[in-house]
């Protein structure tokens, strides 16, 4: 099964999640962007723990507002640098604690 599919309960069928119209829409309306958008240069804490989520490991949006990022706030809402999250995200992933599973 590729990587990016998505397995359904319903009726026992899987299904490609770029083949439903309903899963976009619900993915647009949660947060802005899916992952057959290409990345806007500012995003919001939604948006940034989906790309960072999507790229690398899972985040929520609360521990994106802890990082030490540069916060622009134009019309009440804080955006993000997409290129300093996922440079911060990065470097958070290499410096991450390593372990061989038995």
């Amino acid at each position: 099964m590729p990587e990016n599919t998505l397995q359904i309960v319903q009726s026992n069928d899987a299904f490609d999640i770029e083949d439903c119209a309903a899963c976009k829409l619900a993915a647009a309306k949660s947060h802005g962007w899916t992952a057959d958008t290409p990345l806007s240069l500012y995003a919001d804490r939604k948006t940034c723990a989906a790309i960072v989520t999507h790229f690398l490991f899972p985040v929520m949006p609360r521990t994106i507002a802890t990082w030490p990022l540069i916060a622009r706030r134009p019309n009440r809402t804080v955006v993000y640098e997409v290129s300093e999250l996922l440079s911060y995200a990065t470097k958070r992933f290499d410096e991450a604690y390593k372990y061989k599973q038995a």
